[in-house]
């Protein structure tokens, strides 16, 4: 059953990207573009940073972690939820404070005095 809706804001199809009958061969939105573009300049931000060296190999796996961001990022997004909303949950979830719980473990490291072990040979009865 197919139920109309009133709402010019689902009818727009906003998922081609040219002129008519001359479109790219994949499916996407104008805002997976803009995302994709932001990501790929991030990333190739982060590899100069991080001193990776710039070639065909990096450069392949960094486009395609970024279209498997966008896809997931794509996902998320529509008219309803933007980019930005993304963002902002994202970055509530990272810096609420939380109640320390008591049945949490928590480790420490604290220098060890370690000890030498010895190794002895067992004599064998042939």
């Amino acid at each position: 059953m197919l139920l109309l809706d009133d709402d010019s804001a689902c009818n727009v199809d906003s998922h081609w990207l040219g002129p008519p009958g001359c479109t790219f061969l994949w499916v996407a939105r104008y805002s997976a573009y803009g995302t994709g573009a932001v990501l790929f300049a991030a990333g190739m931000l982060m590899e100069g940073l991080l001193g990776v060296p710039l070639n065909v190999f990096s450069t392949l796996v960094l486009l395609a972690l970024v279209v498997f961001l966008t896809r997931t990022v794509g996902r998320r997004v529509g008219f309803e939820v933007r980019v930005q909303h993304l963002i902002v949950i994202g970055w509530h979830e990272i810096t609420t404070p939380r109640a320390v719980r008591p049945w949490t473990a928590v480790f420490h490291m604290r220098p060890v005095a370690a000890r030498r072990r010895v190794f002895r040979r067992r004599l064998v009865a042939v």
